[in-house]
């Protein structure tokens, strides 16, 4: 059959693949968040004649919703297309990504970034039976969606309501007399070991003073000299000695 002379709806695309084995006719749209495009609708004939209808990537299986049941005539698939076209879609539904941790197994993300029952039916209702029909189109048809979609915003205003909310409760203690007793005792404590260490130090101080005092002159010089000091920094500590010993006016 000569699938060129189908006629499609004025958004739609004929797309033959390389292996010539089917025509696929499909609807693009483009992702306004990732700004990548892809098949919403999409309609394949293989060379068989057998049908297999998309939206977002998912099989409907269901022709009859679509008004039609014998795909061997050319007249059939067209308006199928036209069918397919004009028909109300679930939607999904947006979830917030504060919300999606109420998720569940039976929930998926389509490519439109909308979430989608496991069992969502996809296709609502037909628009129209006749696509030469063009008073049946809506033009202002409002996102819907289907029973299995709208149960997760049940099931996720049902997790949060039963979710235990957590409350910051701040309580104004204020310290009894044992236990200002209990601190001003531990003050004294440790002002008492700071002094003692403090005294230890400056007997350890004095005693280091005294070591330092009963070093005689010679003695320093005799060990510089032994140690192969050079002359002039021997000179230099002989000045600095000298200058030690002078006292003030």
């Amino acid at each position: 059959m000569n699938m060129n002379i189908i006629l499609v709806p004025f958004n739609w695309s004929r797309i033959l693949p390389a292996n010539k084995k089917m025509v696929i006719f499909s609807k693009v749209f483009i992702n306004k968040d990732v700004e990548l495009p892809y098949f919403e609708r999409c309609v394949s004939v293989h060379k068989d004649m057998t049908i297999e209808c998309r939206y977002l990537n998912k099989i409907i299986n269901n022709y009859s919703i679509l008004n039609q049941s014998n795909m061997r005539e050319l007249n059939n698939i067209q308006n199928l297309i036209y069918n397919f076209d004009l028909a109300n879609m679930c939607s999904g539904v947006k979830i917030p990504e504060e919300d999606r941790k109420y998720l569940t197994k039976t929930t998926y993300k389509d490519t439109s970034d909308s979430f989608r029952h496991v069992n969502c039916s996809l296709i609502l209702n037909t628009t129209v039976s006749n696509p030469i029909d063009l008073k049946a189109i809506n033009k202002n048809k409002k996102p819907k969606s289907c029973t299995f979609c709208k149960k997760i915003l049940n099931l996720i205003k049902e997790k949060k309501s039963s979710s235990p909310r957590l409350k910051r409760i701040h309580i104004q203690v204020t310290p009894s007399k044992k236990l200002k007793l209990k601190a001003l005792h531990n003050c004294n404590k440790l002002n008492i070991e700071i002094q003692n260490k403090l005294s230890k130090i400056l007997i350890e101080f004095k005693e280091l003073k005294i070591k330092f005092r009963s070093l005689e002159y010679d003695t320093i010089v005799e060990k510089l000299i032994k140690n192969n000091t050079p002359p002039n920094h021997l000179l230099l500590i002989k000045e600095i000695f000298a200058a030690a010993e002078k006292k003030g006016p």
